[in-house]
């Protein structure tokens, strides 16, 4: 006695197909909003390796203002001043790219949204 097995269903076969355009608006949406966010992402990329070379020339300098002091006192008033001004750029900077990352998540909440209602067959706003 051969047991008949029950018929597969494939529910992949039921659900409705996109079609090519469809799906050529649908990826060219989601470059777009990739677009749009890698774009604050670089920009504080950017920003942050001015200050890193702007520091590490000052270094640079730190060690050329040592060697050329005339004794201990004067290395460590390079040194001392030095500290102060790595201190006072540090602080600029973490408040320049501090703001830069909230006007970056801000737009980058823009563009998905955006692209979402784009996709959700809205109107997205004109970038």
């Amino acid at each position: 006695m051969a047991t008949e097995k029950p018929a597969q269903i494939s529910f992949a076969a039921m659900a409705p197909q996109p079609d090519a355009a469809h799906l050529n608006a649908m990826l060219a949406s989601v470059l777009r909003a990739q677009a749009k966010m890698f774009d604050p992402i670089l920009r504080q990329n950017i920003e942050l390796l001015d200050f890193l070379c702007g520091r590490f020339k000052q270094d640079r300098a730190l060690l050329a203002d040592v060697a050329r002091a005339s004794d201990s006192h004067a290395a460590v008033a390079c040194c001392a001043d030095f500290v102060a001004r790595a201190r006072t750029d540090y602080t600029e900077a973490a408040g320049r790219l501090g703001a830069l990352a909230a006007a970056s998540t801000e737009q980058l909440i823009e563009a998905a949204t955006d692209e979402a209602t784009a996709l959700a067959g809205g109107n997205a706003k004109a970038a």
